[in-house]
């Protein structure tokens, strides 16, 4: 869902395709902070790549960005509009983005994902920002029976 959240960050306020977000944030019902009530704060821009080393490719994060930083509210209901219509557009199932498989959580003690800790679709906090993580502990989805199709037999 997450990813989703980004791809729908940049349809909706036009962002640049390298905009990344560095961080998410979910608004309670009554509103908590710069975060409207029953919504999604996505803060991010673009920043710069590692060119070489261990890191290359990887997202500067701790460097300045690119542009200036920009955050952006999406409603719950708005999000919950763009699942659906990205379900029809692509086929694929929303929860878990067309693979057919749903991260379970992630674990800092066991370094690996594991039930009932973390957030989907591979992304944990370190410190203040988001990273993507490799999946290591996955399971079927269980929205589409593991098809990845939102088409159900």
């Amino acid at each position: 869902m997450n990813m989703l959240l980004i791809e729908h960050a940049k349809e909706k306020f036009g962002l640049p395709a390298d905009w990344e977000a560095s961080s998410i944030r979910a608004g309670s019902p009554e509103g908590s902070g710069n975060c409207p009530p029953n919504a999604f704060q996505i803060t991010g821009a673009v920043y710069q790549r590692y060119l070489r080393g261990p890191k290359k490719g990887r997202l500067m994060f701790d460097k300045k960005p690119v542009g200036h930083l920009c955050a952006v509210a999406i409603t719950k209901a708005e999000h919950d509009a763009y699942l659906v219509a990205w379900e029809i557009r692509t086929g694929k199932c929303y929860r878990c983005c067309g693979t057919g498989e749903v991260v379970t959580g992630w674990s800092r003690a066991e370094g690996k994902h594991a039930a009932g800790q973390g957030l989907a679709l591979g992304f944990h906090f370190d410190g203040a920002r988001l990273r993507m993580q490799e999946p290591r502990n996955v399971v079927p989805c269980p929205r589409c029976h593991g098809k990845g199709s939102c088409y159900y037999d």
